[in-house]
């Protein structure tokens, strides 16, 4: 992708033991390389291999940053590569002179996630002509707290594709999904999207691009495809700045009778986060009308019969109760979880953090209903299309209340809602046979004839 030709200058920020540097000294042994990594022994083996390899390759034992005031400062390189560190955050690299210098004065609020002060760097250390190439997380690419330094690169033609990876590539060292992100100094009026993620030769843990793979995203990213789309930068706007490719290439969604979720519920919110020394202090054994809810007392589309028991329920967690017909929703960690909530006269159920509670109006629509539509492939699209996340995927609140669901007519959704109940009653007998079969083996050898 940086197509290193003749006279260019190269630059790899963390470069390891020097891999990328010697094929890019292999490829084109004209261009002027160098490398800066922060271990001495990463550095001391590059530096062997530059030797027996007769590379040429300069390396620096620094970090990336102090690199950048005290070499780079003033000048450029025709292409820097970095394969940044993944899942740092903002607030750890906030002591270097660098952040200071040119990231505080910034027209972007300070990012959370350390993806875009790497990228940043890339940026600076490129001549106007220059082009960088860097490998971000999936979730920097997406999330909410990095839509403004999102928005900022986009608005000033700083990027001008993004490549979605296969998942596990960086396995076993990282499960952290990735992007490829292409920088240039400015002027890109658009951004090619990839969705190489399918690509790949898949190996015992994890996943290695091929040569194949290879020049199929090189395809990708010189035409138009299934798996690549030139977006404009109004479009990418329309997307609210979201950076992950294969947002941009998913097939339309054919919702019937569509309306935004937050329509037919009176209140969306979240569960109550009860710190686990908390919780074990007021949990008890006798059944005190007072219950908990966690994310694993939810499976196959109901909800445990035995629940924790509490011995007391502060009045502020009140309002983290459930009641009959709430719609819940595992909150991260697809696929995601959904139950209708039956809770009996008298009784107060207390849903964990990790649960959105949907609360339908039920003249508009059947909670039943509704749980069919978010366990159906339709609905699992739906919600793959509003996650977010670097390595677990979650639902932003505003996203899932934002997200269309179908709104059929009364009658369409009470036959949904009757057939949906009766394959959840199914499954619960299912359930008990087999608990009942499994007591039977356990006890089968004491038995006498």
């Amino acid at each position: 992708i940086l197509d290193i030709e003749p006279g260019d200058s190269v630059l790899d920020y963390g470069s390891g033991t020097g891999t990328f540097l010697e094929m890019a000294a292999a490829a084109q042994p004209e261009s002027t390389l160098a490398g800066v990594d922060n271990s001495m022994k990463a550095i001391g083996i590059a530096k062997i291999r530059s030797a027996v390899s007769k590379s040429s390759i300069s390396y620096a034992c620094d970090d990336m940053f102090s690199y950048h005031c005290q070499v780079l400062e003033g000048r450029g390189m025709s292409k820097v590569f970095s394969n940044y560190p993944l899942g740092m955050r903002a607030k750890s690299l906030c002591r270097d002179s660098y952040i200071d210098k040119h990231l505080l004065g910034a027209s972007y609020n300070r990012p959370m996630s350390g993806d875009w002060i790497f990228n940043n760097l890339l940026l600076d250390s490129i001549t106007p002509q220059g082009m960088a190439v860097g490998i971000m997380s999936n979730g920097a690419a997406s999330n909410g707290k990095d839509r403004d330094a999102r928005k900022f690169f986009v608005e000033n033609g700083f990027i001008k594709a993004i490549v979605a990876l296969p998942r596990g590539l960086f396995a076993p060292y990282s499960n952290i999904e990735t992007s490829l992100v292409v920088l240039c100094s400015g002027g890109s009026r658009s951004i090619k999207f990839v969705d190489a993620t399918s690509l790949g030769v898949k190996e015992r843990r994890g996943v290695s691009l091929d040569r194949d793979s290879i020049e199929s995203i090189l395809d990708f990213l010189a035409t138009e495809s299934e798996y690549s789309k030139e977006s404009s930068l109004d479009e990418v706007a329309q997307h609210d700045y979201d950076l992950f490719a294969p947002r941009y290439l998913q097939k339309e969604l054919v919702i019937p009778c569509p309306v935004q979720l937050s329509s037919v519920c009176t209140a969306i919110c979240r569960g109550s986060s009860v710190r686990a020394a908390e919780l074990d202090a007021i949990t008890c054994p006798e059944d005190t009308g007072i219950s908990y809810l966690n994310l694993a007392n939810i499976s196959d589309g109901s909800i445990d019969d035995r629940l924790p028991h509490l011995s007391t329920l502060d009045p502020k967690l009140e309002k983290s109760c459930i009641q009959s017909g709430d719609v819940l929703l595992s909150k991260s960690g697809a696929p995601y979880k959904v139950a209708v909530a039956e809770v009996a006269e008298g009784e107060k159920v207390l849903a964990n953090g990790n649960l959105y509670i949907l609360r339908l109006n039920q003249q508009l629509m059947d909670p039943y209903y509704l749980a069919a539509f978010l366990q159906s492939p339709l609905g699992k699209a739906a919600l793959a299309r509003i996650e977010v996340g670097t390595s677990i995927s979650n639902l932003p609140l505003g996203s899932l209340s934002a997200m269309m669901v179908p709104q059929e007519s009364p009658e369409r959704q009470a036959e949904v809602a009757l057939t949906y109940q009766a394959k959840v009653d199914e499954i619960k007998v299912l359930k008990l046979d087999i608990e009942n079969a499994r007591a039977e083996l356990n006890d089968l050898f004491g038995t006498e004839g």
